[in-house]
């Protein structure tokens, strides 16, 4: 079971006490949401996909998995944010592909995998702080992205197109913490 409170001038959802995986494409009102704010007690959800009015995301900080296409093709999203203690540790595939709002994003440590195609064709985003933990980034997670710079502490696996047209990408930067011993030609292919 669950509560929802909606704010009715702001367009604005809070859903808490969540005892069970909830599929938000249940929820006929998604086209109308600008902002969602998501509890404390959830788990895995699937699937905001193509809710167009949706501006901002708040993870609250139990959820551990951002389900696979859960917000693709969100135009207007422009924020996503992480509650400080966040438990979140997976990013699954396709999640955030074509937000072409989303300009920035900061990952809270607790990021360990980010799926293939997740931020495919976030054209406008450019600004990348990722998890000192992040281990792993699927194919084509970064691309068609205008992100200017990377750089990776712990990283044991980086997929083939990975930053594929990033024109805008300068420096990458390993640490030597990192595992990579080679990547195929096409992660970097077209970047500056």
């Amino acid at each position: 079971s669950f509560n929802a409170k909606k704010d009715e001038q702001n367009q604005k959802f809070t859903f808490t006490k969540f005892s069970e995986k909830f599929h938000f494409e249940n929820i006929v009102v998604k086209d109308q949401i600008k902002e969602f704010l998501l509890g404390n007690d959830f788990d895995a959800f699937e699937s905001f996909e193509g809710a167009q009015s949706l501006e901002k995301v708040i993870f609250g900080k139990k959820i551990t998995t951002i389900g696979n296409n859960s917000f693709r093709d969100c135009s207007k999203l422009e924020t996503i944010n992480f509650i400080l203690e966040s438990s979140c540790n997976i990013i699954g595939a396709n999640s955030f592909q074509n937000c072409i709002s989303l300009n920035k994003i900061y990952f809270p440590n607790s990021i360990t995998t980010i799926g293939n195609d997740c931020f495919k064709d976030c054209i406008n985003l450019n600004s990348l702080i990722l998890s000192n933990n992040l281990t792993s980034i699927g194919y084509s997670a970064f691309k068609n992205t205008d992100i200017i710079e990377s750089s990776f502490i712990k990283l044991d696996y980086l997929g083939y197109q990975a930053f594929q047209n990033c024109s805008s990408l300068k420096t990458v930067t390993f640490d030597n913490l990192c595992t990579i011993t080679t990547f195929n030609y096409s992660t970097f292919e077209n970047c500056e």
